[in-house]
């Protein structure tokens, strides 16, 4: 639980971006609809907890509309997906 303020500051300007025009992105909403609670997006957004899921992200990023790449790199974490791609193709991505 050491947390990640640059992921939580990038994640909380994003949402607050959205909020000003729609009420679906106030803090509880957002965290509802992703599918964690309100409690643990504020402590994600304080940096007092570590980012959560890649899975999570991902979901995160498509709400708010931005890269999940970026957001992973931040959060320090890897698309699960990348591991598929890797095994796939090992040749290419050696």
């Amino acid at each position: 639980m050491a947390g990640n303020r640059e992921f939580g500051n990038k994640i909380r300007k994003l949402r607050d971006a959205k909020k000003a025009t729609d009420p679906k992105f106030s803090l509880r909403q957002f965290a509802l609809t992703v599918g964690i609670s309100a409690t643990y997006l504020s402590r994600i957004e304080n940096g007092d907890f570590d980012p959560p899921s890649p899975e999570t992200i991902k979901k995160m990023a498509a709400l708010l509309e931005t890269d999940a790449d970026e957001l992973l790199a931040l959060a320090g974490k890897t698309d699960p997906e990348l591991h598929d791609i890797i095994r796939e193709r090992p040749k290419m991505m050696a």
